[in-house]
């Protein structure tokens, strides 16, 4: 026994004589799984725009100072389709979540204290400015390196580099890998299996671990 190798000296004699692959560009939907080959850095602020965080109504936090109270319904903002106007004194505009707050406007009532009759909405419950509000560049700025070389493109990252403004990916190319089962004795699945044979199954499991 003493002149076999532990696996750790195994593994250095292999490792030894191994490059590192080269490196391509990918479309992203086709990254899934690669191996980033350098770091990311944003195109973008995401959000890139102040967005409401809830459903409700975009207002000027000073109009109820601190109570309820009525205000004009002037417009809608909804995801893409931002409120082209501006919110003025005792005015509010509906608003859903992700949108873009209004001009004027500095907090969210949300529409479960919220009671619309028309073109008025009575707000049961006043809140302070910046409430419900996702600031542009909160979660990342442009700029700034979010992924690293090296890392597996796992669903949450290949979100996080799209959400980054990213159309491509810089990925090491996949490795090849040739497997032999050797052995007269092995027959392939589902072929008569002689005396003495063997079913040929390691090489199959070994071919899904390295897919």
């Amino acid at each position: 026994m003493s002149g076999l190798l532990s696996v750790s000296d195994a593994l250095s004699r292999i490792l030894a004589d191994v490059e590192v692959l080269a490196a391509e560009v990918v479309p992203i939907g086709e990254a899934a799984g690669r191996i980033l080959a350098a770091d990311l850095t944003a195109n973008r602020d995401q959000p890139a725009f102040d967005a409401s965080a809830m459903d409700g109504y975009a207002l000027r936090a000073a109009d109820l100072d601190n109570n309820s109270g009525e205000l004009t319904v002037v417009g809608e903002s909804a995801a893409g389709h931002p409120f082209a106007g501006e919110i003025g004194q005792g005015e509010c505009a509906r608003i859903f979540t992700g949108a873009c707050i209004p001009d004027g406007a500095d907090t969210i009532a949300i529409q479960e204290n919220a009671q619309a009759k028309g073109a008025t909405v009575f707000i049961e419950k006043a809140e302070k400015p910046g409430r419900y509000i996702r600031r542009a560049g909160l979660d990342f700025r442009a700029d700034d390196v979010l992924l690293r070389e090296g890392m597996k493109l796992s669903p949450a990252r290949l979100s996080l580099a799209a959400s980054m403004g990213l159309p491509t990916l810089p990925v090491r190319k996949r490795p090849k890998v040739a497997i032999i089962a050797s052995g007269d004795e092995l027959v392939a699945p589902g072929e008569i299996v002689p005396e003495g044979g063997i079913v040929s199954s390691n090489s199959l499991g070994i071919a899904a671990i390295v897919k």
